[in-house]
């Protein structure tokens, strides 16, 4: 992609795949990336179901005061006080109150965001 990663659905020779196994387990969340598309239901599935039973740092779950201002196209969601936010067309626009609502949705965190406040893990 355009920031040098290799994106893949990874299967194993018993049919189970690797990527959902890593968001049931909370080792990851999702990140949509055009043209890799096929298999969102189901890792959004995946995704859910680990927030769900609280698994990992879902169980951990500490929120952030909101809003979120979120991209449709990109599926990232940022700070409200994230410069980026102003160059998402506003009929593009989402906004989430909470950090949950956006994962639990598909979005992911904006990394330009990860920049204002190094501190801060973006992960849930």
């Amino acid at each position: 992609d355009d920031y040098g990663r290799t994106l893949a659905y990874l299967f194993l020779p018993d049919g189970s795949m690797v990527n959902e196994k890593l968001l049931q387990t909370d080792m990851a969340h999702c990140l949509y990336k055009m043209p890799n598309i096929k298999c969102e239901a189901r890792l959004l599935k995946a995704q859910r179901e680990a927030m769900q039973g609280r698994r990992g740092v879902w169980g951990e779950w500490h929120e952030e005061e909101g809003p979120y201002v979120s991209n449709r196209n990109s599926r990232r969601f940022h700070r409200s006080n994230c410069p980026e936010v102003k160059r998402i067309y506003p009929k593009n626009r989402i906004v989430f109150s909470k950090r949950w609502d956006a994962f639990w949705a598909g979005y992911a965190p904006a990394r330009e965001c990860q920049k204002i406040t190094a501190d801060q893990n973006d992960r849930p």
